[in-house]
């Protein structure tokens, strides 16, 4: 289960309007944030960076998928500063346990979703330049294409 994020333009002082509203990426538990980027799209982030300069755009605000406010201190450690308490090599043998019909073994798991083991006891996107396009400087990875 994950949360979706969005930036959304200023809105129409009187009717609420937001003209646009860009997905940020999805946070999931035991996973680095996958952080949407829009490569060859003018206009639209690039990487993180782009994103900070977005957000500080006047009267934008950002929303969870919900349409709960999220302050750009509390985005920004979504996206940069996660970690799990337990250990990933025992959640995976619990997962393994219970999916046995589904993965032999944490190399089939990791295959099957396409994941490496990261940091900070997370899983994190393996590049394939068709989804995972690269890795961030801390717990996010640059993702493309359509979300769920």
């Amino acid at each position: 289960m994950g949360t979706n994020y969005y930036w959304n333009s200023k809105p129409c002082p009187t009717c609420g309007y937001t003209e646009k509203q860009l997905h940020i990426g999805k946070s999931s538990y035991g996973w680095y944030f996958a952080l949407h980027v829009y490569p060859g799209e003018e206009n639209k982030p690039q990487n993180l960076e782009d994103w900070r300069k977005l957000f500080k755009t006047k009267g934008s605000f950002i929303t969870d998928e919900y349409g709960d406010k999220v302050t750009v201190k509390e985005m920004i450690s979504t996206i940069t500063k996660r970690t799990k308490p337990e250990p990933l090599p025992e959640e995976l043998s619990e997962i393994l346990k219970n999916r046995k019909a589904y993965y032999g073994s944490v190399e089939e798991f990791l295959e099957a979703n396409t994941a490496v083991i990261g940091e900070h006891n997370l899983l994190r996107s393996r590049i394939d330049n068709r989804f995972c396009i690269g890795h961030g400087d801390s717990t996010y990875d640059l993702i493309v294409g359509d979300f769920s």
